[in-house]
């Protein structure tokens, strides 16, 4: 499995290569004397055979499964290969990895102060046992501390991922705060892939559904794909996808302006642009409210443990 910095630096190294003008063996033998960790080398292998072998990069992608690159990514491609802007499209899937490599980064920092303070609350709380029952301290101290280290790695690691189920997906969309954040990264990539490929000149009907793919969002994926039905009759686009919910009013303005113009392509760079401030905008906010959400409730796990040990011991004094 590739490391999200590590697949973004190869992203980063391929499109540097494709630029210059590298090819087959050439290029593939570049990008693996610098891959640095075996598994960025054994995808670069994985590649190589599957290029070599006639297949597009795109499709390359793809075959090496989620586990190296998501679905998203080689749907971003494939669209890229289309508008013959491979080099830039690898660019911004690195660019995004490493958002995401920050965003977890961001979250986990604002998280160790209070994770420190529930720590400490924990230990302080039971500390009665420490001479008297060690081992009893370490236990209760332990199921406590574990559980909690354990959910705040999962969402950390977990939290802009794709979600498993169609459930979850649902559950996202519906959170406060995250499901603004999910709707912003989602559309942005929707957009940008339908940008590139109807530049291309491919047919704005097939050019939308074949965007869908790199929406990673099953829930949101199924209602973009309800909205874009009545494009096969001649609908509008800036009128089928008006109706979405999430759509930021600014976009739904200038698609509503740039289609009848005739500059859809120039309307739909410019929501690309909007979108993708507005998802670091979005990321920036939650990543502070969770820091805040878990100081907060850090400092009243504190405050209770101390109440209940000091309400315990007054109460053993009364009654001696």
């Amino acid at each position: 499995m590739l490391r999200e910095k590590d697949r973004a630096s190869l992203m980063r190294s391929l499109a540097r290569l494709l630029e210059a003008g590298l090819t087959g063996e050439v290029l593939f033998n570049t990008l693996r004397q610098g891959s640095r960790s075996p598994s960025l080398r054994l995808c670069v292998e994985h590649l190589r055979s599957s290029v070599l072998a006639g297949k597009p990069l795109s499709e390359a992608l793809e075959s090496a499964g989620d586990a190296w690159f998501p679905r998203p990514h080689a749907a971003a491609l494939r669209a890229a290969e289309r508008s013959g802007n491979v080099p830039q499209a690898l660019r911004d899937l690195a660019d995004e990895d490493e958002a995401r490599t920050r965003a977890r980064a961001e979250v986990v920092r604002r998280s160790l102060y209070p994770l420190l303070l529930f720590h400490m609350a924990v230990v302080a709380g039971n500390s009665a046992l420490l001479l008297t029952h060690p081992l009893s301290f370490l236990w209760q101290s332990l199921a406590v501390m574990v559980p909690v280290d354990l959910a705040l790695l999962l969402l950390a690691r977990n939290l802009l991922s794709p979600p498993a189920s169609r459930g979850v997906a649902c559950l996202l969309l519906r959170a406060p705060l995250i499901g603004e954040f999910v709707r912003a990264r989602e559309f942005r990539s929707f957009l940008a892939a339908l940008w590139r490929l109807y530049e291309a000149g491919v047919a704005l009907p097939l050019a939308a559904r074949e965007s869908l793919a790199v929406i990673d969002n099953g829930a949101l994926r199924e209602g973009v794909r309800a909205a874009l039905d009545p494009l096969d009759l001649g609908e509008p686009f800036s009128l089928a996808v008006a109706g979405l919910p999430g759509l930021l009013e600014d976009v739904r303005g200038i698609l509503a302006t740039a289609e009848p113009a005739g500059e859809l392509g120039a309307g739909l760079e410019q929501a690309v642009k909007i979108y993708t401030e507005e998802a670091r905008a979005r990321l920036e906010w939650l990543s502070k409210v969770l820091g805040g959400a878990l100081y907060t409730a850090a400092v009243l796990f504190a405050v209770t443990r101390i109440l209940c040990f000091w309400t315990g011991y007054l109460g053993r004094l009364a009654a001696i």
